[in-house]
């Protein structure tokens, strides 16, 4: 499937293109949003692991009750998030493997983005992206510095 591809069209594929990782330790209302942020992206080759290192904040019981057969929660280690980063790896089945946190939000079109300069530069592994902060509120704070970059 090419990327970029309409979602619709890859909804019966058994094997994800993409796996992200999500560990998950109380992550209260930003769960919801984090969550939406990913399944939101428009690939249908997706999975969303959310692995989660016992919490006790209700943010278990939101992911369970997802009717997507997308997301799949996997109990964690409760010693962290490297254990649970590696608790996810381990059953990850997509090809390529990226990490969004409990507390963060993908923006639109950012998998998609990721995958095309990746399929376009094949002697690349890994991508990554900018970031802003946010507050408690979930107000835009500040972002880093970054240079641009040729692609």
């Amino acid at each position: 499937m090419a990327v970029g591809q309409d979602a619709a069209a890859g909804a019966g594929l058994r094997e994800p293109r993409v796996s992200v990782l999500m560990p998950m330790r109380n992550p209260g209302r930003f769960i919801e949003q984090a969550v939406g942020s990913v399944l939101s992206q428009g690939c249908a080759e997706l999975e969303l692991l959310v692995i989660d290192d016992g919490s006790t904040d209700g943010s278990r019981a939101f992911v369970d009750g997802l009717a997507d057969p997308r997301v799949r929660v996997i109990d964690g280690p409760r010693s962290g998030i490297s254990a649970c980063m590696n608790r996810g790896l381990e059953s990850a089945r997509g090809a390529v493997v990226m990490r969004c946190d409990s507390d963060d939000a993908y923006p639109p079109g950012r998998i998609l983005a990721q995958l095309d300069f990746l399929q376009r530069h094949p002697d690349h592994v890994a991508v990554c992206g900018p970031f802003s902060w946010m507050n408690p509120a979930g107000e835009h704070v500040g972002s880093p510095k970054v240079e641009p970059q040729a692609a």
